[in-house]
């Protein structure tokens, strides 16, 4: 794999020149060099994660290190491969069109580049937004990367490139729902925006705890004795006597 070749891709790419994709397609490093660029973008996002945690402070950070970024960034990555996969099957079974499976990963690879810009998750209120810029981001630059290994037309290349990535999107959300544990710092095995659907239950959750922590249930008006509004408003008033804001002895009826 030539280093200087697929940064010169990835820069042209992310200047929108979208003939490199004809260059990677006919590239023999293409394939290897793809599931690379996939690898690493899933590695930046990851980090991105870490950071996110760390300002959010969310706890358990080592944890998140080895769970998220670490192992997310190697499930992320054989998950993806789904996205291609599927697209492939449906652009030559359902559509009968003329595709490379191989080319197909390589380009579609080259276009993930473009999901890096969810590492900017880590500015915490920005966090939905980012996260799912950079994955409509990947999906249309996978636009141009298919029509580049296919011969189908903009529709088919829609649809197919639609079934893909639900295929990445559904295996993700079900590798959170296994891999994510109760107790914290069990983090799922994933990055990104799918680090945020796995951790956004979490304000809940800690309302609920706060909930337990009070016998189980939030008191509410009917918990209290008649006397304590009494006490309420007597001590009210009395703050404001002492202020000079009603005259004295108007608490006198309270007590």
């Amino acid at each position: 794999m030539d280093f200087t070749r697929v940064t010169n891709w990835l820069g042209r790419l992310l200047r929108l020149d979208n003939t490199a994709f004809d260059e990677i397609r006919s590239d023999p490093s293409g394939l290897v060099a793809g599931v690379a660029v996939v690898a690493v973008t899933n590695l930046i996002i990851g980090i991105g994660t870490y950071l996110y945690a760390t300002f959010a402070d969310l706890g358990e950070t080592g944890d998140l290190l080895l769970r998220a970024v670490i192992i997310g960034t190697v499930v992320q990555t054989v998950v993806w491969m789904a996205w291609p996969g599927v697209t492939y099957l449906l652009l030559t079974s359902v559509y009968r069109g003329t595709a490379n499976v191989q080319q197909l990963i390589a380009t579609m690879g080259f276009a993930y580049v473009a999901a890096v810009i969810t590492f900017l998750m880590l500015i915490t209120f920005l966090d939905w937004p980012f996260a799912i810029l950079g994955m409509v981001a990947a999906f249309v630059l996978s636009q141009y990367a298919i029509a580049a290994a296919s011969n189908a037309g903009s529709l088919q290349i829609t649809m197919a490139n639609l079934a893909g990535f639900a295929a990445f999107a559904v295996i993700m959300a079900v590798v959170v729902e296994l891999s994510a544990g109760d107790e914290p710092g069990d983090y799922a095995f994933a990055n990104g925006i799918w680090f945020l659907d796995s951790t956004s239950g979490e304000v809940a959750d800690g309302i609920g705890s706060i909930s337990s922590a009070g016998g189980g249930e939030i008191p509410d008006a009917g918990d209290f004795e008649s006397g304590d509004f009494d006490d309420v408003a007597l001590d009210a008033c009395l703050d404001l006597e002492e202020q000079g804001q009603v005259p004295e002895g108007s608490c006198e009826a309270l007590e």
